[in-house]
């Protein structure tokens, strides 16, 4: 039986070229059954990159946007495109418990976050060791 280390992660796709298998290093890259929330995710990079996590296999994926009618509509494009559960969370990030509600709905409903991609952005020109928390709830 061929097992697959952590020192050698390639050895399962060793042990399928000898028998003959041909795989996909993007196989390797695989997300099957797994969970994303990604924030701003209706639109632009945000959503470009739910989309190729839904592509990847994600099970299910939690949009966190401040528009509404983008972020309903994405989840609608994830779910007819890709078969993931989609589920849509309105949310400003800058508001902490807000932002904690959201990531606890998001658990009930689509399951255990594995993935987790912050693509909210603030256009601010500011050293970030000098960006207080208080600068970025503004």
């Amino acid at each position: 039986m061929a097992t697959t280390s952590v020192e050698n992660p390639s050895a399962k796709l060793d042990s399928l070229s000898a028998a003959g298998g041909k795989r996909s290093v993007f196989d390797m890259f695989r997300l099957d059954g797994r969970v994303a929330v990604i924030t701003s995710g209706a639109r632009g990079l945000g959503y470009s990159m739910a989309e190729g996590l839904c592509a990847a296999g994600l099970s299910g994926i939690a949009v966190l946007d401040v528009q509404s009618d983008l972020g309903e509509r994405a989840c609608e494009r994830l779910h007819s495109e890709y078969g993931v559960n989609a589920r849509f969370y309105r949310l400003d990030v800058r508001d902490e418990v807000l932002t904690q509600d959201a990531m606890n709905f998001a658990i009930r409903d689509v399951g255990r976050i594995g993935i987790l991609i912050l693509s909210a952005g603030v256009a601010d020109i500011v050293e970030a060791e000098k960006y207080s928390p208080e600068n970025f709830r503004e």
